[in-house]
């Protein structure tokens, strides 16, 4: 009897070992390991590599690779808001808004997001879903009033609703909470071009520029503006920033009209 003991400890002291081992060899942390052991401890939070790599992939502009890579995520049930609002994202991006809606409601239904809402709110108002819209772009800010692009988000709401005054006051108010953010410069830019005050929206374009002067879309703007005022020659400049700074993945249609418009330019300045 006392043998079958000891053969048993000895059985168990091996296991011990045997364990250690393998969980040095594995390099895991203290979570995972007490995680090992004990299989009621709480699992340790580990961003999905397919987030991970979509992420990524976004920044560098490959939408298509962004795509698959929250795609898997999603077919994975691995963080499944992050990965519908990633997806959500690129849809955006493709001018897919149907889809892109459908992504972000998803990832709302899981959790409930400044970002994503904003997000959501502009993708119902290019559908059109205007009184969706402003309650999700009301709802971002509550929940963090000081997420700059929710502000900017219901300024072109309000303005596409002929609320130019509302969209202007919107714009302000973000100024106030972060005066040197380059989207709230670009926004202002846009009321007030559509007011008809071409030179002040020019001037926040510029402002816009000087703080983030790597947004292709801030240039064909101002050049446009430009144009407006048959001002040829820096409206040919801003379009040739349009497609030096633009990315063929990510801002191709813009960079095709910069384009065109820019040959038209360079004819008129060189007939």
């Amino acid at each position: 009897m006392k043998k079958k003991n000891l053969i048993t400890l000895g059985l168990i002291i091996l296991i011990v070992a045997i364990v250690g081992v393998a969980l040095t060899r594995l390099q895991l942390g203290p979570g995972a390991r007490l995680a090992f052991l004990n299989p009621f401890a709480p699992t340790p939070t580990i961003q999905s590599a397919w987030i991970t790599q979509g992420d990524e992939f976004f920044q560098q502009g490959q939408m298509e690779a962004a795509f698959n890579a929250y795609s898997a995520a999603i077919k994975a049930g691995e963080e499944l808001a992050k990965a519908h609002a990633g997806r959500g994202n690129i849809y955006t991006q493709w001018r897919r808004f149907r889809e892109a809606e459908q992504d972000y409601s998803a990832a709302l239904n899981i959790q409930r997001d400044p970002v994503v809402l904003a997000n959501r709110c502009v993708v119902n108002r290019l559908l059109a879903k205007f009184d969706i819209a402003l309650q999700d772009c009301q709802e971002a800010i509550q929940l963090d009033p000081e997420y700059i692009d929710a502000y900017v988000a219901l300024s072109v709401l309000h303005l596409e609703r002929g609320q130019a005054d509302l969209a202007k006051e919107t714009i302000e108010t973000g100024l106030q909470i972060k005066s040197d953010n380059p989207n709230l410069h670009y926004a202002l830019g846009q009321i007030e071009i559509s007011q008809g005050r071409t030179e002040a929206g020019i001037a926040a374009l510029d402002e816009a520029i000087r703080l983030d002067p790597n947004q292709p879309q801030f240039y064909w703007d101002r050049g446009f503006a430009y144009y407006s005022l048959a001002k040829l020659a820096e409206a040919s400049q801003d379009m040739q920033m349009v497609i030096e700074k633009g990315n063929p993945d990510r801002d191709g249609e813009l960079i095709y009209r910069a384009g065109s418009l820019l040959a038209s330019l360079q004819g008129a300045l060189n007939p």
